[in-house]
């Protein structure tokens, strides 16, 4: 079953590279707090979702906080260090250089339009073109770029792996929060939508009832809901079958409930009465939607 791997990678102090710009225009307190605002909400979007697996390298942590000092973050009053501990924590990231697939022996440039960059190892985006490279359950990659690289001539890091033979390959990269979600919708595995009787479709041929309790009416068309399920949320680490949505045309909030692992990905779904919304949708997820609705 193919899963979603993203890869963390922050900007550096004194990087020596141009591509690669050093961390300096984050010294300014403001600049810094935005940075990981976004930031954390990147790593938490990467964390709810469902078949995926955030990496980091501790190097590369470090090589990041190492401009910021004690003094510093009593100036900011925000702390980096204790910041990224605890969303990568939060978000279940995993340390990639224990599991290192690229080799020593071998060097590695990033390729584009201006210049070829080599990359000392162990570096993140060599590790992400090794995973490619052996990519046998057909995963897909993300580099999550926080202003990391400099490349804007496309949406992608193109990689060159000099060995016996020179292979190339792309990466694909975001830069902020919103790229991340419509990657992932882009990219994760199809969802399809499936009428159930139960709930009925456009407000009619619900049951009513079921073992003594109310059945919830699907008010939409079928058509409606797959639009809907396309970009809804949810959060694997509280459940892997429930995703919500906001229904803007009925001003619900709409639950689709993952049916299993089937080849098809299906879900089926209904709308939440507004009285049952405050218990149903999951605090984190109703937030998300309330600010993305303006509900």
């Amino acid at each position: 079953m193919s899963k979603i791997q993203a890869f963390l990678l922050l900007p550096e102090s004194s990087s020596i590279h141009s591509i690669l710009p050093d961390n300096y225009q984050l010294l300014d307190g403001n600049t810094l707090q935005v940075f990981l605002a976004d930031l954390g909400i990147s790593l938490d979007i990467i964390g709810r979702e469902k078949d995926a697996q955030l990496y980091y390298a501790p190097i590369n942590i470090e090589a990041f906080l190492e401009s910021f000092d004690e003094e510093t973050n009593e100036l900011y009053l925000i702390n980096p260090r204790e910041v990224l501990q605890e969303e990568l924590s939060a978000a279940n990231a995993e340390d990639w250089t224990l599991q290192k697939k690229q080799k020593n022996n071998i060097r590695y440039f990033i390729w584009n339009i201006d210049a070829q960059t080599q990359l000392t190892p162990p570096h993140t985006i060599s590790e992400i073109a090794e995973r490619q490279f052996a990519n046998e359950n057909q995963d897909k990659f993300i580099l999550i770029n926080q202003q990391a690289v400099e490349v804007t001539h496309n949406s992608s890091i193109t990689l060159m792996r000099v060995a016996d033979n020179n292979d190339k390959t792309d990466i694909p990269y975001v830069v902020n929060a919103d790229n991340l979600e419509n990657w992932l919708i882009e990219n994760r595995k199809t969802r399809y939508f499936n009428v159930h009787p139960k709930h009925g479709e456009n407000g009619t041929g619900n049951w009513g009832q079921s073992r003594g309790n109310k059945v919830d009416v699907l008010e939409c068309s079928a058509h409606e809901a797959q639009e809907l399920l396309r970009n809804a949320i949810g959060d694997c680490r509280k459940s892997e079958r429930k995703f919500f949505n906001f229904d803007t045309n009925r001003r619900k909030y709409i639950l689709f409930y993952f049916e299993g692992n089937n080849p098809q990905n299906q879900f089926h779904g209904f709308h939440i009465p507004n009285e049952n919304e405050n218990k149903e949708v999951f605090p984190n997820l109703r937030k998300i939607l309330q600010k993305k609705y303006s509900i």
